[in-house]
């Protein structure tokens, strides 16, 4: 029996990263928010989850400005394991967290190119878990995917579950990796269940789709395989670095609090505002709910 926990959920401010360096300035901002979230959270049942949304790492310069393919893997993609991770490491230390979280990020094995890719650290600060997004939102993300690359994936990787849909066995639970676009496809979701995941992260879909669309698709997802979701949703105001304005994309209402002792288990309950930290407009709160592409290089 897996005890009760609870996972949180950031929703952070995020800067449009230029070059590699700038994304240090988001780590630092998910610092602020986790030291805020976790103590707010971990009142009555610890905090053993910690995930970060899609693009809190390096935000969507790469796709809102059309950024060439080549120019953002040599200049902004990181590398997994790599500095970033360490960063992020140092929470999952300091708070004894599992954290799951996103970025777009290089192969070994391919120059000049970057998959988007979900991770998974542990609470020593290690990658446990890769996963490299299946289904990209097909008309503006420039990432590669395996099905790119079909033939010499499955040559290096394998036809297995695996090798697609991994998932990684420990103390609170299997977890999986689902983002965003992926879960508008049913086989996704299949194909975590049927590898064993419990837990699935679903990582932001943007506006509308975070609509009853994206609502109705993560349930759908989580019931019939019996799995908790994991929903991180999109900021509020984020800054585009090229023009240094405002750029307001929709967001969702603070999604709920819970905690979980398993799939079987997860309850929903009222999420509780956190204070504003300084130059920053955001709120952070606990979220599970229940249960051959075109390649762009410019």
């Amino acid at each position: 029996m897996i005890a009760p926990y609870n996972c949180v959920g950031l929703i952070p401010t995020v800067w449009g990263i230029r070059t590699r360096a700038d994304i240090m300035k988001n780590i630092e901002h998910l610092g602020h928010l986790t030291k805020a979230a976790a103590w707010l959270s971990r009142l009555d049942i610890p905090v053993r989850l910690l995930v970060i949304p899609e693009g809190g790492l390096q935000g969507f310069n790469v796709e809102v400005l059309d950024l060439d393919h080549v120019e953002f893997a040599n200049s902004c993609a990181i590398d997994i394991p790599g500095p970033e991770t360490e960063a992020l490491g140092k929470l999952a230390r300091e708070y004894d967290v599992f954290i799951m979280a996103q970025a777009k990020a290089k192969h070994p094995d391919w120059k000049d190119r970057f998959f988007n890719v979900g991770f998974v650290l542990d609470p020593t600060g290690e990658v446990i878990l890769k996963h490299y997004k299946l289904a990209t939102l097909y008309p503006v993300e420039h990432s590669m995917t395996p099905h790119d690359v079909f033939d010499w994936w499955i040559e290096k990787y394998g036809r297995t579950l695996d090798a697609f849909w991994p998932v990684v066995e420990t103390e609170i639970g299997r977890l999986g990796v689902m983002m965003a676009n992926e879960a508008s496809y049913p086989e996704n979701g299949r194909g975590l269940a049927m590898n064993g995941c419990e837990i699935a992260y679903r990582a932001s879909f943007p506006h509308p789709g975070t609509g009853k669309i994206s609502s109705r698709s993560r349930r759908a997802r989580g019931r019939w395989k019996t799995t908790c979701m994991c929903c991180r949703r999109t900021w509020g105001p984020t800054t585009c670095s090229r023009t240094r304005r405002r750029r307001s994309i929709p967001s969702a209402a603070a999604p709920t609090s819970s905690t979980t002792a398993g799939p079987s288990s997860a309850s929903r309950n009222t999420a509780q505002d956190l204070p504003t930290l300084p130059a920053s407009s955001i709120s952070s709160s606990c979220a599970i709910t229940e249960p051959a592409r075109r390649f762009r290089t410019g």
